[in-house]
């Protein structure tokens, strides 16, 4: 009777513990997959108005800027995505319906007004992305995920201080002092 009582026993705490530890892996699962869900977004998001930038721009630095961007947010979506393998997003990301529709008008746009419109949307891009990053780097989730964010904030921080800088300049609105 001691055996069948201290099995049962047993029983319930390995329940009890695996129903424990599936909860508190679901919650870190789901926000580790919404980071890289959303930052594969901005890194798609921004990789594209880049191309945008180097066929619709007349400007020399915002063309650059484009190829800087495809080349910068290629490899942080996939670093991300690389991260956190098995979680939906990186190679199968696609934009939202709202981004998709900002890029399509942006590809209706050239010169100055593409200029313009490319810039102001890619500092809002960059700035959500910006928040994403830190808010992965900062939480208590997946380790590599933090690592990578930490290490995709350093390699995109180049890039998304000269779309700053470009927002200012082509939208006469200073945003650092």
């Amino acid at each position: 009777m001691n055996t069948t009582i201290m099995g049962g026993f047993m029983a319930a705490c390995l329940i009890g513990t695996a129903s424990a530890g599936f909860g508190a892996d679901w919650s870190v699962n789901y926000r580790d997959r919404h980071f890289v869900r959303n930052f594969s977004m901005v890194s798609l998001e921004a990789a594209r108005i880049g191309q945008l930038a180097q066929t619709h721009s007349q400007d020399a630095q915002v063309q650059e800027l484009g190829r800087q961007l495809v080349k910068a947010y290629t490899q942080a979506g996939q670093q991300v995505a690389n991260a956190a393998p098995g979680v939906d997003g990186g190679s199968n990301a696609k934009l939202s319906g709202s981004a998709a529709r900002r890029v399509d008008s942006l590809a209706e746009l050239s010169g100055p007004a593409f200029d313009r419109a490319a810039t102001r949307e890619l500092f809002n891009c960059e700035e959500y992305g910006v928040r994403q990053l830190d808010l992965e780097a900062d939480s208590n989730g997946n380790a590599t995920l933090r690592r990578s964010a930490v290490q995709v904030l350093a390699a995109t921080e180049p890039v998304v201080w000269q779309t700053a800088q470009l927002n200012d300049q082509f939208n006469n609105k200073p945003r650092f002092h």
